[in-house]
C-alpha cells in the first residue's frame, strides 16, 4: 500500500468522509460557529488512484480542543491507516501546547491503546459532545466518552 497523507480545508471532503463510515455530523459542523476546524487530514491510496480512504479532524469546541471525526474505509482498517491520522493529529495539538484533547469513541479500544482514558458524563463539561443530548446516546449508539492528556 502506498498511502499519502494531506492537510485539508475542505469541510466537505471531512463530512463526506464521516457521513460515509457512519460517523454523525451537523450539516453545519464546521461552519455553524460551534465547532472550529484547526488541523485536518485525509488519507490517499495512490495505488488507487489516489482514491480517499480516511480522515480526521482536530477542532476547537467551548475553548477545549477535540477529535471531531475521525474515518477510515472499512478495507483499509486495522492497515495503521488510522493510527498515522491519529498521529497526525496528536502531534499537531502538541505542538499547539494543548494539554488535553477530547472525543467521543465509537471504537475506544483503538483510543484506549493510544492512551486515552474513560470519563463518565460528569467528567464532560456540558455542551461539549452534542451527543450526549442525543435521544439514542447510550440506547442504540453506545459510544465512549474519552481524553487523552498529554505530559
Amino acid at each position: 500500500m502506498n498511502i499519502r497523507y494531506e492537510e485539508t480545508e475542505d469541510v466537505r471532503l471531512l463530512m463526506d468522509t464521516f457521513e460515509q463510515n457512519d460517523i454523525e455530523v451537523a450539516d453545519d459542523e464546521f461552519t455553524g460557529g460551534h465547532t472550529t476546524l484547526q488541523k485536518a487530514y485525509a488519507a490517499y491510496d495512490d495505488d488507487r488512484d489516489g482514491r480517499l480512504i480516511g480522515a480526521v479532524a482536530l477542532a476547537g469546541r467551548l475553548g477545549r480542543t477535540v477529535i471531531n471525526g475521525i474515518a477510515v474505509e472499512p478495507e483499509y482498517r486495522r492497515t495503521g491507516v488510522a493510527s498515522a491520522l491519529l498521529k497526525l493529529v496528536m502531534d499537531e495539538a502538541k505542538r499547539r501546547g494543548e494539554k488535553e484533547i477530547w472525543i467521543v469513541a465509537r471504537a475506544p479500544l483503538f483510543f484506549e491503546a493510544r492512551g486515552f482514558r474513560y470519563l463518565t458524563e460528569r467528567d464532560v463539561p456540558e455542551g461539549l459532545f452534542d451527543c450526549l443530548s442525543c435521544p439514542q446516546f447510550n440506547k442504540d449508539c453506545f459510544p465512549r466518552l474519552m481524553k487523552y492528556e498529554f505530559d
